[in-house]
Order: C-alpha cells, then structure tokens, then sequence
C-alpha cells in the first residue's frame, strides 16, 4: 500500500511492504506504528508498533493500522542500546513542526519494522 495523508499540514507519505499487507490482512484488532523523535544528547527516531493500543492522537490509515507521531526531549542525557530503556521525557513545544515527510512499515520473521525520514 501506498498512501499520503496531511497531518496539520504537511504531507506524510505511508508505505508498507507486501509482507506488511499480508501480515495486517490477517490481523485482528488494531496496529499503531508510533514514530518518535527523541532529542538527547542525540538525535534518534524510533518506531513502536503497539498492538490495540489508541488514543485521540491517533490517526487512522486502514481498519486494522493506525499512526501517532510525538517529538519529545530527555530530561538528561541518556545513551543506551536499548530502544526499551524508559528515560523520563517532554513533549516537544511545537512538535509538529517536525512530522516526518515518510513512513516505511514492512514485516519480516514474524517482526514489525518501521522507519522514518525527511528526506530520500
């Protein structure tokens, strides 16, 4: 699937592999791909994908596949390994200046895999 949505103005290009379609078709209940871009010491962005799990910012792209984006800043300097480590954080003032320009969502090994960017 390809799809391009407008979050507060901006455009936002969705694809998902054919393994992505195939694993979503068979799914029951819904699939939230969050992006986050997390400003540390660093800069990283992380994609989650939670399973039922909606909120109000929520958007919805299929029946089964929605999408949340949030820009937070560390209240401290953190650098681990672990996209699990739960580091105390703040939503970023204006966040949606920095929505992403695409999403990529594929399936592999019985895995979700997300990435975001600005730019190709």
């Amino acid at each position: 699937m390809k799809k391009v949505i407008n979050i507060n103005g901006k455009s936002l290009e969705i694809q998902t592999s054919d393994a992505a379609d195939n694993a979503l078709a068979k799914k029951s209940g819904i699939l939230v791909a969050e992006m986050e871009l997390l400003f540390s010491c660093l800069v990283a962005k992380r994609v989650r994908f939670l399973t039922d799990s909606r909120n109000s910012d929520d958007i919805q792209i299929t029946d089964n596949l929605g999408i949340r984006f949030k820009a937070t800043v560390t209240e401290s300097c953190e650098i681990a390994d672990s996209e699990d480590l739960e580091i105390k954080s703040y939503p970023v003032p204006h966040g949606e200046r920095y929505i992403p320009h695409w999403l990529e969502i594929d399936y592999r090994a019985g895995q979700w895999i997300g990435e975001f960017g600005y730019s190709r």
